[in-house]
């Protein structure tokens, strides 16, 4: 039921009515409309990052800053179960 109100209007309409309404929102863009937006570029929102083996891939970062400095990393995420050994010898190795 409300799925078919929705899809009745465009996005801009109900992010329209949401705001003067004093709702904050916006619209949530696709992967491909997010990187043609100019805060992407201006908050320099893009991060190169390298995972284990080598490979290096262009993804997003937060766009949190500290005392005005930007956190970036170059470590991607790991594989799942990559780093359990790691792990284990940090907080559970008696």
């Amino acid at each position: 039921m409300l799925r078919k109100k929705i899809t009745t209007k465009s996005s801009e309409h109900w992010v329209g009515i949401l705001r003067k309404n004093g709702m904050w929102c916006e619209k949530v863009f696709n992967y491909n409309d997010l990187n043609n937006q100019p805060f992407m570029n201006d908050l320099q929102l893009k991060q190169t990052v390298r995972n284990s083996e080598g490979k290096e891939m262009i993804t997003t970062r937060l766009p949190i800053q500290f005392n005005g400095d930007i956190l970036t990393s170059t470590k991607a995420a790991p594989q799942v179960g990559e780093d359990n050994e790691k792990i284990y010898q940090q907080f559970l190795n008696d």
